[in-house]
């Protein structure tokens, strides 16, 4: 190839990225997990990653199912998230509250100097505009919403069979009030574990060696 093919190929090229975009970065980017045909790759992964460095939780506040502080539990929010998204757009539960998302949003915003530190993050992680980080957020507060409503559900069922099975040792509204937070949260957690490994199990993921 001449000198001016290989510059008219690499100018083609470069249209193409512009054009393109994340779409381009998904060819060329490496694939660190499927789940069933949706692809996450490791530009996805260290975004998220950046995410939760910076809030030092989960977005998704199911920290019981993930290994906090890894890149195996950035994957496995990730994976989730792929998952219970897909499940909420599927039942159309994708309903969310536009003041929280502000508010969650603000809120990361204020973890940043100033507006010029927040912007070099976004365009530093492969974000285009502060509305693309926000679309992120949005994502996850609707998942939030659908595994509040879906496990809060079993969980309410679970609990009232708790006392009735147990109705006889508990002695009035102070016991019951003293042992609810703890029956719940055990509740929550043990049904949401059970409902995550179901996800699981009815979807084909696969989880590439990581490479970092």
């Amino acid at each position: 190839m001449n000198h001016r093919g290989a510059g008219t190929l690499i100018i083609a090229l470069l249209i193409v990225c512009l054009l393109c975009g994340p779409a381009w970065a998904k060819l060329i980017d490496k694939i660190v997990a499927t789940v069933d045909s949706e692809v996450i790759t490791l530009s996805d992964l260290i975004r998220l990653r950046k995410i939760v460095e910076r809030t030092q939780n989960s977005l998704l506040q199911i920290d019981v199912v993930l290994e906090q502080g890894t890149l195996k539990g950035v994957l496995d929010e990730l994976v989730i998230l792929t998952l219970v998204y897909r499940q909420a757009v599927k039942l159309n539960l994708t309903d969310y509250d536009e003041q929280q998302l502000q508010s969650d949003f603000e809120h990361f915003k204020d973890g940043f100097a100033d507006q010029q530190q927040f912007e070099q993050f976004i365009y530093s992680n492969g974000w285009r505009t502060q509305e693309d980080l926000l679309e992120v957020f949005k994502r996850y507060i609707v998942a939030q919403n659908f595994v509040a409503k879906r496990v809060n559900l079993q969980v309410e069922l679970r609990l009232n069979s708790y006392y009735e099975e147990n109705k006889e040792d508990l002695y009035g509204g102070a016991l019951l009030n003293q042992i609810e937070d703890r029956v719940r949260k055990d509740l929550y957690n043990e049904e949401l574990k059970r409902w995550w490994e179901e996800l699981t199990r009815n979807a084909q993921v696969k989880i590439m060696p990581t490479p970092l």
